[in-house]
């Protein structure tokens, strides 16, 4: 029995010590888990939540609900936020935590799920107004991305199915480092259904393999993918300096967005079970 006692303990501590290895090289990570039901403004930032601090605070309209959304055997857990109501916009600001900063590559991911009907805005999240990933109300909806919009901003030409949860993964260099036309702020964004994040798995993580693949539906292409316009001069921070937005801009009821990661390589923002 004593032996029984001492390999349970055991094994809780390898497990426990397994999920703070899933999360250790995170920068943030939120996965709406541990919250009140109801609008996320005002509430104190959950315990299970990485790299950022404080209260949820901005123009409110986005509730926590219990029932988070899944994809393949992406690690998930919680809740997630959704839009509560029909509003012109619905956005969250958090602290980015002490201690918390890049200099290099930023990789972002992100689950979303466009409603079927009467969808007709933004969803996503952006860095101090800079750093914009987002899916956009185009019709049909379209990713959409931008360093800083004062410098550009635009849509993919591949068009993503509305009801549909994808996978956004975002890629951003030269982050917090100053920017000039031999070192520009640039990136892509992409976006993958299910079966195509296992195809994309089992290539190693590699953009490469993202920005080679064809679009289309099939397990070996991806949906869409958008390459943010080159920025050549500025600094754009990413620290306890700035914040993380959640915007939502003239959504319709229960559009929804899930398990945020920063990270500083696409491994970090895509951990699988």
């Amino acid at each position: 029995m004593k032996f029984m006692r001492l390999y349970l303990l055991t094994v809780a501590i390898v497990a426990i010590f397994g999920l703070c290895l899933s999360r250790a090289d995170l920068l943030i990570y939120e996965g709406f888990d541990g919250y009140d039901k109801g609008d996320l403004e005002g509430q104190e930032i959950s315990s299970h939540t990485k790299g950022l601090a404080g209260r949820f605070s901005g123009a409110g309209g986005l509730d926590y609900f219990d029932s988070g959304l899944t994809f393949s055997n992406l690690a998930v857990s919680g809740g997630c936020a959704k839009v509560s109501k029909k509003v012109f916009e619905a956005s969250i600001d958090i602290g980015i935590a002490s201690g918390v900063t890049v200099a290099g590559n930023l990789y972002e991911s992100y689950l979303v799920k466009i409603p079927a009907a009467g969808f007709g805005g933004n969803i996503g999240t952006s860095i101090a107004g800079n750093l914009i990933s987002y899916a956009t109300a185009n019709n049909p909806p379209r990713l959409a991305a931008s360093y800083s919009p004062a410098k550009g901003y635009g849509a993919s030409q591949n068009s993503l199915n509305a009801d549909t949860t994808y996978l956004i993964i975002t890629e951003f260099t030269n982050v917090g480092q100053g920017l000039s036309k031999s070192n520009a702020g640039a990136g892509t964004v992409w976006a993958l259904t299910e079966t195509q994040m296992a195809d994309f798995v089992a290539a190693g993580f590699a953009t490469s393999y993202l920005n080679k693949a064809t679009i289309g539906s099939e397990s070996n292409q991806i949906s869409a993918r958008f390459p943010i316009p080159e920025v050549t001069n500025g600094k754009f921070l990413f620290n306890e300096t700035v914040r993380l937005s959640l915007v939502m801009v003239y959504t319709a009821d229960f559009a929804m967005i899930d398990e945020i990661r920063f990270g500083t390589t696409v491994e970090d923002v895509v951990p699988v079970r």
